[in-house]
């Protein structure tokens, strides 16, 4: 796990994100949402384990999408590139 101080604040990120998993998800879960078009689209990602798999969950109006990880770097990598899929597909909410 990335320990540091507040001093150190700034490469504490870099630090973390270049180990193999960023411990996001460690023991608990993270829950996030993002609108797609005018649709709400929710996502969670999972720690099964203490040191993972991780699941990571889409929940969109026309079903869930469920995948595993061996990192919680990954699923989030994988995260972004779903929620860029879903938006391109349904647009961007108009005034």
């Amino acid at each position: 796990m990335c320990v540091g101080g507040t001093r150190h604040r700034r490469q504490y990120v870099q630090v973390c994100a270049a180990n193999s998993g960023i411990r996001l998800a460690q023991a608990v879960s993270v829950l996030s949402f993002f609108m797609a078009g005018p649709e709400l689209v929710r996502w969670e990602l999972t720690a099964v384990d203490h040191d993972g798999p991780y699941r990571l969950t889409v929940r969109h109006v026309h079903g869930v999408i469920v995948e595993y990880f061996t990192t919680s770097a990954a699923a989030l990598l994988r995260q972004q590139e779903l929620e860029d899929l879903l938006i391109a597909a349904r647009g961007t909410i108009s005034n």
